[in-house]
């Protein structure tokens, strides 16, 4: 599927947007942002555009802020907050909070407006080292389909974060057996490390799950035939 890099101006901010082919650009948007307002453990993202209201002297305050490149988020006459890893939900507590102190039955509403996007980079056994474009829902299956070869090992596809801790994930455990957690969300500065298959064996014939499988040092036929292959058919 062909993907699309469009960038315009909202509201005074530059905004970029990947797209798949068919989407319109709004579509895209729309669909992002009802994902983020409707996933609880949507995780706050620089970029971020919101919206605030509340009351002032019977008078209705609107206005926007974005959160920054620092994880801070500048509300003005009501200070900074810094949201890294954040829920929007754990957020707009703490702003609506923090704005009906300072003004009593204001009724504060904060909104999301639209989502950022930010860079990871990805290297190793793949088809060229770069730099991907991603959001805060955006899984580490979701980008890799166009960039690895047919010696890609999905078994051991390690991330580094921006604070330079690192972890192995299993892709397989996450398609065969849906352990979302080996397929994690991607974060802002990742480094996405690929390496080479160790062993690939063909498995054909009368077995629940035939197919082609990575496997892992030390895993031999009886793994093969009833971890991957799910045992023998009738």
């Amino acid at each position: 599927m062909k993907r699309f890099l469009l960038c315009v101006f909202i509201s005074g901010f530059i905004v970029l947007a990947v797209f798949s082919e068919g989407d319109t650009f709004e579509e895209t948007l729309h669909r992002r942002l009802l994902l983020a307002m409707s996933t609880e453990d949507y995780l706050v993202t620089p970029g971020d555009v919101y919206k605030l209201t509340y009351l002032s002297s019977n008078e209705l305050i609107t206005y926007e802020v974005v959160l920054e490149s620092d994880f801070n988020l500048n509300l003005n006459v009501f200070g900074k907050i810094n949201a890294e890893n954040l829920t929007f939900t754990a957020l707009k507590k703490l702003v609506e909070r923090k704005i009906a102190n300072a003004y009593p039955d204001s009724t504060p509403s904060m909104t999301i407006l639209s989502n950022g996007i930010f860079q990871v980079y990805i290297k190793g056994e793949v088809i060229r080292a770069g730099y991907i474009t991603a959001w805060s829902l955006t899984r580490l299956s979701h980008i890799l389909e166009d960039y690895l070869t047919p010696y890609s090992s999905l078994r051991d596809v390690e991330i580094i974060s921006r604070d330079g801790n690192s972890r192995k994930y299993d892709l397989f455990k996450a398609q065969r057996f849906g352990e979302p957690e080996e397929d994690p969300r991607l974060r802002p500065n990742d480094i996405i490390a690929i390496s080479k298959i160790e062993r690939t064996v063909q498995l054909m014939g009368e077995v629940r799950r035939p197919g082609e499988y990575q496997l892992l040092p030390g895993q031999e036929l009886a793994e093969l035939l009833d971890y991957y292959g799910d045992g023998f058919t009738k």
